[in-house]
């Protein structure tokens, strides 16, 4: 019953050991419960063929009220 938001969106990110540029997806949530400010970060390959499940997952699991709530 928390309210949050949520902010989703892809990057570029360069690998330090051999420079390789790594296509990768993020999403972030951000919410306040019990008067403390939470947030979950979520980055990983965009090709990662599991990932969208696993995002689904923990996002499903985080349950945030409707603007009309």
């Amino acid at each position: 019953g928390s309210t949050g938001i949520k902010v989703y969106g892809s990057m570029v990110v360069v690998n330090p050991q051999n420079e390789k540029e790594i296509k990768s997806e993020y999403a972030i949530y951000n919410f306040v419960e019990n008067n403390a400010f939470h947030q979950v970060i979520i980055a990983y390959e965009e090709d990662d063929r599991y990932a969208d499940q696993i995002v689904e997952r923990i996002g499903n699991s985080i349950d945030f009220k409707k603007e009309n709530q």
